[in-house]
């Protein structure tokens, strides 16, 4: 498990510190929420300790690397090495957090508990459709998280996504287009996270090579027609 790994793992039953964008509204911010979900981006400065702090159940997500000494109400010390590009889950936790080396920025994607209605689908899935650009690299009861990498002029046929937050590591552009034929190009900025509906499209890189992630917020249940 590498969140135990990481030693990132301590599960909190009943927390009583703040909440980490509360404590430390500097380095944690809120990037937006919705019915389903809530993303906090952290940005943390070599040298720099935060107070003790609590989150919720979350699904990391790297995008710079960091050594990171965090401490538990207790007193224990763990320590965490952050590789960009790791995505991993943690269970609700309170610690305090002090950077050992490197600049920390990573996002933290939180499951609110209601789940998003399940959409009929047509078109299948882009892991199904296109398995040497996208992959599922971890999966559990309330997210799926897929990688993708593609490099420019790759193109993916037409395929499907549940609701979800995507992640960008790299600048890229891509061209999206729709059953009816309706392209839209979009212009991707290496650290920025944002949600997107369901939806059905093929897709085009003009510029890149693409990376993101993928945190897929499941639905109650799920209708594919084949």
């Amino acid at each position: 498990d590498e969140a135990k790994k990481l030693g990132l793992g301590s599960s909190a039953a009943a927390q009583k510190a703040k909440d980490a964008t509360e404590v430390s509204p500097d380095t944690h911010r809120l990037v937006f929420e919705n019915a389903y979900v809530r993303v906090v981006e952290a940005r943390i400065a070599t040298g720099r300790k935060t107070p003790m702090h609590s989150h919720p159940d979350r699904l990391a997500v790297i995008l710079s690397p960091a050594r990171v000494k965090l401490t538990s109400p207790a007193g224990t010390a763990s320590y965490s090495d952050q590789r960009p590009g790791a995505a991993f889950w943690v269970p609700a936790e309170e610690h305090s957090a002090e950077v050992l080396a490197g600049t920390v920025h990573l996002f933290l994607i939180e499951p609110k508990g209601p789940k998003p209605p399940a959409a009929a689908r047509k078109a299948r899935d882009e892991t199904e459709v296109a398995p040497d650009v996208a992959r599922v690299v971890f999966e559990n009861a309330q997210v799926r998280v897929v990688e993708g990498r593609a490099a420019t002029g790759e193109k993916v046929p037409l395929h499907s996504h549940p609701p979800r937050v995507g992640i960008i590591f790299s600048p890229a552009r891509i061209k999206h287009t729709d059953r009816d034929g309706k392209s839209e190009v979009a212009d991707l900025r290496p650290g920025e996270a944002r949600w997107s509906e369901a939806v059905e499209h093929s897709s085009e890189v003009l510029v890149g090579p693409l990376h993101y992630i993928l945190v897929e917020i499941k639905a109650a249940s799920a209708t594919v027609a084949r």
